[in-house]
């Protein structure tokens, strides 16, 4: 079932996604989230996926399919997805006007409820 949730892929993030989806075949998706960690509450998370649970909800976004769990969904919503490099190091860095505040090796955030 297909829901309606607020996410954006910049241009690098989903050229990234759809590069490494193209070239893995046997992952069918992408596994967005947060979950409860660090000292301020929250961490985003995205990974591929090969299997949709019962819990999880699909999004497809710029013809890429995503699952979220559903406990996530308030969370990530109106979340913009990025893909950044720099130098050596290159990551997904989230960005969510919820966010009021993070810790400060920058691991963990706090939304407005």
């Amino acid at each position: 079932m297909q829901h309606s949730l607020d996410i954006k892929l910049t241009e690098t993030a989903s050229s990234r996604i759809k590069k490494y989806l193209k070239s893995n075949t046997d992952r069918e998706a992408i596994r967005f989230g947060v979950k409860k960690t660090g000292c301020s509450g929250y961490s985003f998370f995205i990974d591929y996926a090969n299997t949709k649970s019962d819990k999880d909800i699909e999004v497809t976004i710029e013809d890429i399919k995503f699952y979220i769990d559903g406990q996530s969904s308030r969370v990530v919503n109106n979340t913009t997805i990025d893909f950044v490099k720099s130098g050596f190091q290159e990551a997904f860095r989230f960005s969510n006007p919820k966010i009021v505040s993070e810790c400060g090796c920058g691991e963990s955030f706090t939304v407005e409820e």
